[in-house]
């Protein structure tokens, strides 16, 4: 019979040199240890190798204490996902748990404590992006991830000394890279990193992103790691860092918009909508996210944003709000098709419609772009 966790609150393991009560179904105890004190990522960080062996709720203080927001996921129990679909779940053991996903993480404890009283088999995870100052590379060999990294570092461009930064073990064979978060915005991508194309297997999680991090248990049955030699964190990267905006200039009644303030609008109309996306409740999910690709689209069809980029960055959001991947692809494409069809206009002219979801799309008005109703 499948196991499913409880949905009565239930008292966390007890403290310091005890192991975990031995819940049904849930993945093997580990060894209690108060939370530890880690220095900034710029310092030494070779206490986060003894989190290794901490349970998650302790490495989630410990992470919060170091200014690094958390928020629980679903953890595995009896080898499948902690979630209610168990092992129909399409993202085992990867997905929040908590209300708004990752807009909800925090560095409070009291949270944290009541997050882990309500789901004490939760795994861990780690807000990505200028929240945490964290930009991490994701290499995932069973989509191709170490191929990549082999053919990249042949060709000398990923050099090796970018490489040698803090890092993490998945428990799935992959790895986390992790960097220091520039300053500027940093989008997630899946399969491409910004400066080199296309990069099978190996993903960025930046603004708006995510990472499950150690001591998460993975459905593989073996555990998220630091890595034990315990690199300071670097520098992101050129290779990561996305490149400069278009010189494209546009034209509408206000007199020309240039490039910056073009790419100002645009960029704050992606994380908008993404934002919406990732705090969506269940029943509103895949209407908020249709919704969200059709305005999108029309920035897309107008030459205002790339179709790749607003792609990548809503499926990240829709997995924080909980959508299957399905589900997401399915909806992501069929609206932004729409919104790409009738692009922005940068002129005045008659309004627009989603027929499929309602969705108006106003004229730009002599006071500037004017966004349809939300």
């Amino acid at each position: 019979m499948t196991h499913h966790p409880p949905n009565e609150r239930t008292h966390l393991p007890q403290p310091a040199g005890r192991t975990r009560p031995d819940h049904a179904g849930v993945a093997p105890p580990v060894p209690v240890h108060e939370p530890t004190t880690m220095t900034p990522p710029n310092g030494n960080v070779s206490e986060l190798i003894q989190l290794n062996h901490a349970n998650p709720h302790h490495a989630a203080l410990a992470y919060a204490r170091n200014g690094w927001p958390v928020f629980p996921t679903a953890g595995i129990v009896a080898g499948h996902c902690g979630c209610r679909a168990a092992s129909a779940c399409a993202n085992p053991g990867k997905h929040p748990l908590n209300h708004h996903g990752l807009r909800g993480a925090s560095t409070d404890p009291d949270q944290l404590w009541q997050w882990w009283q309500t789901w004490p088999w939760a795994g861990v995870a780690i807000r990505t992006g200028a929240a945490s100052g964290l930009v991490v590379v994701d290499i995932d060999p069973q989509h191709g991830g170490t191929l990549t990294l082999h053919r990249l570092s042949m060709d000398d461009k990923l050099p090796p000394t970018t490489l040698a930064t803090l890092s993490v073990s998945t428990g799935g064979g992959g790895w986390h890279l992790m960097f220091a978060h520039p300053g500027v915005n940093i989008p997630n991508t899946t399969s491409r990193l910004p400066a080199l194309g296309d990069t099978p297997g190996i993903d960025l999680r930046g603004d708006g992103g995510y990472i499950v991090a150690p001591p998460s248990p993975h459905h593989s049955g073996r555990r998220y790691q630091w890595d034990q030699t315990a690199q300071p964190i670097l520098e992101l990267p050129t290779w990561a860092r996305p490149a400069p905006p278009p010189t494209t200039r546009w034209s509408s009644p206000m007199g020309p918009i240039t490039e910056g303030r073009l790419a100002r609008y645009s960029q704050a109309a992606l994380q908008a909508e993404a934002n919406a996306v990732a705090s969506a409740t269940e029943g509103q999910r895949n209407h908020i996210l249709n919704r969200a690709a059709f305005k999108l689209g029309t920035l897309v069809g107008a030459g205002a944003l790339q179709r790749t980029a607003v792609e990548a960055l809503l499926a990240d959001a829709a997995q924080a709000a909980g959508l299957t991947q399905t589900e997401i692809a399915r909806t992501i494409h069929s609206g932004l098709d729409s919104g790409i069809a009738c692009p922005r206009p940068l002129l005045p002219t008659t309004s627009c419609h989603n027929v499929g979801e309602g969705t108006h799309l106003s004229a730009v008005t002599s006071r500037g772009i004017q966004p349809g109703p939300q």
